[in-house]
C-alpha cells in the first residue's frame, strides 16, 4: 500500500486527457460513476442489458420504452438520488444510454473502459470478453470490483488485453468518498500510473495502492466491521433501529451507520462481498461471522435490496 502522492512524485508520466469513456453496467455504482465523470465534462456512454421490447425503439433519454431502457431509467434515477450524485443535472445531457448487444462498438470511440457490472466473477469474464473484441490498443480498462481478485477475472485474458487491466475501485457514492483503490492487474504500469494520476489530480481523489487480494483492503476492514456488528445485534436480539442508534455518530462514525449502509450499498452487494471471504477464507478466525442472517437473505431473494 502506498500514500495518496505516489503519482504526483513520479516524473516523466503522460498526463492522461480523457474525453470520452465506457461505463459497461448502470447499475448502482455505475450510473454514479457515468454521473461523476459527466459532471468533470467527459462524455460518458453508460451501457446495460438490452431491453426486449416491442415499441419504440429509440434509446433517447425522452422515449417511454427502447433497447437501452435500463441504461436510461438508471440515468433518470440520478436525478432523484440522495446524497444527489451530481453537482448539475445539466450533465445528463452528456451521458448517452445504450445496451451490451447494440452499442458495444462504443469501446472503440473511448479512452477509457471501465466495468462496473454485478460483482459475479462469471459475468466479469463474459463483459471483459465483449470489450476486448472492440478496445482499441492502449486504452486502459479498469474494473470497479468490490473485492473480486484482479487475478481470477482475468485469467483468460490475452496478453494484450492484459498490458491494459487494472482495477479502480470507487466506493459508493462516488462523488463524495474520498477514497479509491488502486490494484495493478498486471498491465503495464504506464496507464495505471495515467489513470490514477487523473483520478488524484481531475477528480480529486486519494488513491491507495493495495495487493490484489480478496477484498483488498478497504472491504476487507469495512465488511468485517459491518458483518462483526450486526452478528452481535442478533445475538443480543437488537433491532436495525437501535443497532444504527448507536453505530454511527456516537462512536465517531458516519450517521449511515450500519444498516442504512448497507441500504445505501445495495444488500446484494454487501452480501457479494461478505461472500467472498466467507467461501474464500475458511481459516479466518472470524469465518462465520460473514455469513448474513437469513432475513437478509431473504429480502434480497425477494428483490428488495435496499435504495439501489
Amino acid at each position: 500500500m502506498a500514500d495518496s502522492h505516489k503519482v504526483s512524485s513520479k516524473s516523466g508520466i503522460k498526463r492522461a486527457q480523457f474525453r470520452r469513456v465506457c461505463v459497461l453496467g448502470a447499475g448502482v455504482m455505475g450510473a454514479q460513476i457515468a454521473a461523476l465523470l459527466a459532471d468533470m465534462g467527459l462524455e460518458v456512454y453508460l451501457l446495460d442489458l438490452k431491453t426486449e421490447t416491442s415499441g419504440d425503439s429509440s434509446s433517447h433519454p425522452s422515449s417511454q420504452q427502447g433497447p437501452s431502457q435500463r441504461a436510461v431509467d438508471a440515468i433518470n434515477k440520478l436525478k432523484t438520488l440522495k446524497p444527489p450524485p451530481l453537482r448539475s443535472v445539466e450533465s445528463l445531457r452528456r451521458i448517452i444510454p445504450g445496451n451490451f448487444t447494440d452499442d458495444m462498438a462504443a469501446v472503440t470511440k473511448c479512452d477509457w473502459v471501465i466495468e462496473a457490472v454485478i460483482e459475479d466473477l462469471e459475468i466479469k469474464k463474459a463483459i471483459h470478453a465483449e470489450i476486448a473484441k472492440y478496445k482499441l490498443p492502449h486504452v486502459p480498462v479498469s474494473t470497479n470490483t468490490s473485492g473480486i481478485p484482479l487475478r481470477y477475472i482475468s485469467e483468460d485474458f490475452s496478453e494484450e488485453y492484459l498490458d491494459s487491466f487494472m482495477g479502480i475501485h470507487f466506493f459508493n457514492p462516488p462523488r463524495y468518498m474520498q477514497l479509491v483503490e488502486v490494484i495493478s492487474g498486471g498491465g503495464k504500469d504506464e496507464l495505471l500510473n495515467q489513470v490514477s494520476w487523473w483520478c488524484l489530480d481531475r477528480l480529486g481523489k486519494d488513491i491507495v495502492y493495495v495487493h490484489d487480494t480478496i477484498n483488498f483492503v478497504a472491504n476487507r476492514i469495512g465488511v468485517f466491521a459491518l458483518c462483526s456488528i450486526i452478528h452481535h445485534a442478533e445475538a443480543m436480539g437488537m433491532n436495525p433501529e437501535t443497532v444504527d442508534s448507536l453505530t454511527g455518530k456516537l462512536i465517531g462514525r458516519p450517521s449511515s451507520a450500519t444498516f442504512r449502509t448497507m441500504d445505501v450499498v445495495g444488500l446484494d452487494t454487501a452480501a457479494a462481498v461478505a461472500s467472498n471471504v466467507y467461501h474464500q477464507l475458511k481459516d479466518d478466525p472470524y469465518h462465520s461471522y460473514y455469513k448474513l442472517p437469513d432475513w437478509v437473505m431473504k429480502l434480497i431473494e425477494q428483490g428488495h435490496c435496499g435504495q439501489k
